[in-house]
């Protein structure tokens, strides 16, 4: 394939906007990354720490059809109890009410962590432990 005819990734909020967004925050951690075929990202932390196990989403016509489908697809990842399980999607004013509308009381029995990726690429990690306003977030972005 040439590269005039190579894939190019969809713009924010598409889900291709959300994994280069993460990846680069990922990057930025000195990870290391591993191909995994049941999930979008598998990194690892420098030094053999955290690993992270990653489902994206972006936004389309069927947006909660399909964060529903993410959280289907990263529940049969959560094969290490060591891992950070975590779902990323656009930080779009429809994120918060979706990702409120899991509890925080399975967020925390999943260990379940959010990440929302913003147009620019910034990067927001909310983590099982934070408790979710109903239809706001308050995070800082790291």
């Amino acid at each position: 394939m040439s590269s005039q005819q190579q894939k190019q990734p969809k713009p924010f909020p598409a889900e291709d906007a959300v994994i280069v967004g993460v990846c680069a925050w990922l990057t930025a951690k000195a990870c290391t990354f591993e191909q995994r075929s049941y999930v979008d990202i598998v990194a690892h932390a420098p030094d053999g720490g955290q690993q992270w196990v990653i489902e994206a989403k972006g936004e389309t016509a069927n947006s909660g059809l399909d964060f529903r489908t993410c959280l289907g697809q990263i529940l049969p990842a959560m094969r290490n109890d060591g891992a950070r399980y975590t779902v990323a999607v656009p930080a779009t004013p429809a994120s918060p009410t979706r990702c409120a509308g899991i509890s925080d009381h399975v967020r925390r029995a999943l260990g379940l962590h959010w990440l929302l990726v913003d147009r620019g690429g910034q990067v927001w990690l909310i983590k099982p432990d934070v408790l979710l306003p109903d239809a706001a977030f308050v995070a800082e972005p790291v």
